[in-house]
């Protein structure tokens, strides 16, 4: 059955940019692509993105341009149940980090995950279990102004991605492409194309993909996806589609949402049919459910546990030649486990930033940024600037009253333990 799946670009503030594509069931949702700085990429903004793709209904983020620097060639972590996978930046001549993608995924798209592959700094790939499968490639260009080798590569590293896709599959590739097209390109923002732009439209032409941003009649208000520290708008941001699947795509614009994330560019947001499949989840061992660190703790109760297993042992072994003898072990020692021990307790890691307060200044900072937009003054300009310093003082005072908790709970456990030591040191001499 035929689903619909949005498909959004979204950009944040200045250098840093994820795209995202979500599948949710029976109605519409987004695939975003989001620009961030790394001054801003840290616990607070992590959290923010988390927050935003679950209240716009996002399953997948791509991440480019984190500039985040690490060992592990995919890192994995999670913020706020959904699962952040970066893949490492370089370091440069100067060793500042450059490039860097990933994707932040929902625990629903997580179960339609097949794989993510990291092509480079700049390209990563993520593949999506459907009929026909959904290929999504997330992609960070060198700007205009950089160097026809640097830009020769990338293109060259796209083109070579786009090209180990199967033919079959749904493809969008969704990225800040830093290119600027006339309106020769249909309905397009700008009166001229660039250098990136020519490199964009050559692509296009080579692997058969329709640019959603321009294939729809739209006002200028609905095209432009950055706007520059000169209050200049452009639109440097596209999501491709295969021609193949183009009549799948219903719409595409760009939004002013996420404006909590602290953005300059603007989600572009695409709407697609698709049918997608759920991978099929491995039946999980219940033994591994079992809290076996029980039987150290509870003389009594591993008394009772050493009892019903020789019984049950005793019982199958009667009925059983002496070649079943390992098997009757086995299934005396798991049946009796899952009767008589307790299940382990799940354990829910507190979210430091889940706080009434961010809430409320989230609130009002989309007011503000409402009120701005609808008619922009210098007072208005001054209460969302106001708004974005509350919001992040927010972020900071709850940040430090975890981290006292955290640090409480450490002194409590180490006063706790050097209790115990001396105590065992007592015990041991008054024998």
């Amino acid at each position: 059955m035929a689903e619909h799946v949005g498909i959004a670009h979204c950009l944040s503030s200045k250098s840093f940019n994820p795209a995202s594509s979500s599948l949710r069931g029976s109605q519409f949702s987004f695939v975003d692509i989001l620009l961030f700085p790394i001054s801003t990429w840290h616990g607070k903004r992590k959290h923010e993105l988390a927050t935003s793709a679950f209240l716009h209904h996002n399953d997948i983020v791509c991440i480019q341009e984190h500039r985040q620097f690490h060992k592990e060639s995919l890192k994995i972590e999670t913020v706020n149940s959904y699962d952040l996978i970066t893949a490492s930046s370089t370091k440069n001549t100067v060793n500042a980090a450059v490039g860097g993608v990933g994707f932040l995924l929902s625990p629903r798209a997580r179960k339609s995950l097949l794989s993510v592959d990291k092509i480079s700094p700049r390209i990563i790939v993520i593949h999506i279990s459907g009929n026909p499968k959904l290929s999504v490639i997330s992609c960070y260009s060198p700007t205009n102004c950089s160097s026809e080798t640097e830009k020769d590569n990338f293109y060259r590293s796209l083109s070579s991605t786009i090209n180990k896709v199967p033919h079959h599959n749904m493809l969008a590739v969704c990225g800040d492409f830093n290119a600027k097209l006339d309106n020769m390109s249909r309905f397009s923002h700008h009166q001229e194309t660039n250098d990136n732009g020519e490199r964009l439209l050559d692509l296009c032409d080579e692997h058969k993909l329709v640019i959603t941003n321009t294939r729809f009649q739209k006002g200028l208000s609905k095209l432009w996806t950055y706007e520059d520290p000169k209050k200049q708008r452009h639109q440097i941001d596209y999501i491709l589609w295969r021609k193949k699947w183009i009549n799948s795509v219903k719409n595409c614009q760009a939004y002013n949402s996420m404006q909590t994330v602290g953005s300059d560019h603007r989600i572009v947001s695409c709407f697609v049919q698709v049918s997608y499949r759920v991978n099929k989840i491995p039946v999980k061992d219940p033994l591994r459910s079992v809290d076996w660190q029980e039987l150290n703790n509870k003389p009594l109760l591993r008394h009772h546990y050493t009892v019903e297993v020789r019984n049950r042992y005793d019982s199958l072994l009667e009925n059983a030649d002496l070649e079943a003898d390992y098997e009757c072990l086995m299934e005396s020692i798991a049946s009796s486990a899952l009767e008589i021990l307790p299940m382990k307790k799940k354990r829910r890691k507190e979210n430091p930033y889940k706080d009434p307060n961010i809430d409320h200044h989230r609130h009002v900072l989309q007011q503000s940024a409402l009120a701005h937009r609808t008619a922009p003054s210098f007072s208005t300009k001054e209460k969302l600037e106001e708004a974005k310093k509350q919001l992040d003082e927010a972020y900071t005072l709850t940040a430090t009253k975890h981290h006292k908790k955290d640090i409480f709970t450490l002194f409590k456990m180490l006063i706790s333990k050097t209790h115990d030591n001396y105590e065992s040191c007592n015990a041991h001499f008054d024998r």
